[in-house]
């Protein structure tokens, strides 16, 4: 995958957050986990995508759901 407009793809990301994270609070509890972990090889797939070496890759995602996780909470609480 090559990333013509890294900017827009970074910003979109994260503006998406909302949206997975309100998909994964509305999922049975069994199923979230399966949910994270998918969103966790996705977000390292992109990173892998934009040409980050494996250890970068792995902290990129890393640090995107960390934002996720604080958003599930933040939804949970409003459930």
């Amino acid at each position: 995958m090559v990333i013509e407009d890294f900017e827009a793809t970074f910003e979109e990301v994260v503006s998406g957050l909302s949206r997975v994270a309100a998909t994964i609070v509305s999922l049975p509890a069994a199923s979230r986990a399966i949910a994270l972990e998918a969103a966790e090889r996705s977000y390292y797939e992109l990173a892998r995508g934009w040409g980050y070496p494996e250890m970068r890759a792995k902290r990129w995602a890393a640090l995107v759901m960390v934002a996720l996780q604080r958003e599930i909470e933040d939804r949970a609480r409003s459930v």
